[in-house]
């Protein structure tokens, strides 16, 4: 039986003694519901639900009372209405009725105002839906040679971009972009192998230019 490691973390950097033995005690607790064979199935819930519990009261008791409230709001208002539903839509749906027939027509108990009143007059504005971008960003540094690893490949750069410190976005459609500051300079089909070279000829057009002027310059007639 090992304490999970976040609850290590809060009990570690906790400032506050009393929420250190609380801590500590959320620790023992969950060690003894570990010990009893018949909680072997539900443990793993009742392990992550204590933690989030006690790292919320480490984060100080107003944050804890506020938190607090709102779920015992919906345990004792929506929960008993709520009918038998076995997916997450239904559960969603259900939600969204009680919502607009019940939790938003009543008298708030803080703001003494009718919640959907309330909404009616706030100046908000439509978000916008856009798809969320899933695209995986990291930074990499190129090679000398114009390369940049990646994945366990090498994808080319331009050669103008040798030994510079670049940003890398994977997207989910499988493409690597590689970006010198906001400017895309280079653009490849992800491998689906390892210890590969993938190249683009046009990144070194311009070297291979260089290098053949410099192998036939151009003779300059005499006087």
């Amino acid at each position: 039986m090992r304490i999970p490691m976040l609850l290590l973390w809060g009990i570690l950097t906790n400032r506050s003694q009393r929420n250190r033995y609380e801590l500590l005690l959320s620790a023992a607790l969950l060690i003894a519901c570990g010990l009893v064979g018949s909680m072997a199935i539900v443990f793993p819930i009742v392990q992550y639900a204590v933690i989030a519990l006690f790292l919320i009261v480490g984060k100080g008791s107003e944050r804890a009372t506020k938190w607090s409230g709102k779920i015992k709001y919906i345990r004792r208002n929506f929960w008993p209405s709520c009918p038998d539903v076995a997916t997450l839509d239904g559960l969603n749906e259900a939600l969204q009725h009680w919502l607009a027939e019940v939790a938003n027509v009543r008298v708030h108990g803080t703001t003494h105002e009718v919640p959907r009143v309330r909404l009616a007059q706030e100046p908000l504005q439509p978000m916008t839906m856009a798809p969320y971008d899933l695209s995986m960003v990291s930074t990499r540094r190129s090679s000398k040679d114009g390369f940049i690893s990646y994945g366990g490949n090498r994808y080319s750069v331009p050669a103008g971009q040798a030994l510079s410190q670049l940003t890398v976005r994977e997207t989910p459609e499988g493409r690597l972009e590689v970006y010198a500051g906001l400017e895309c300079v280079a653009r490849h089909d992800l491998a689906t192998g390892r210890h590969q070279s993938i190249v683009d000829p046009a990144h070194f057009d311009a070297l291979w230019q260089a290098l053949r002027e410099r192998q036939n310059p151009e003779q300059i007639p005499s006087g």
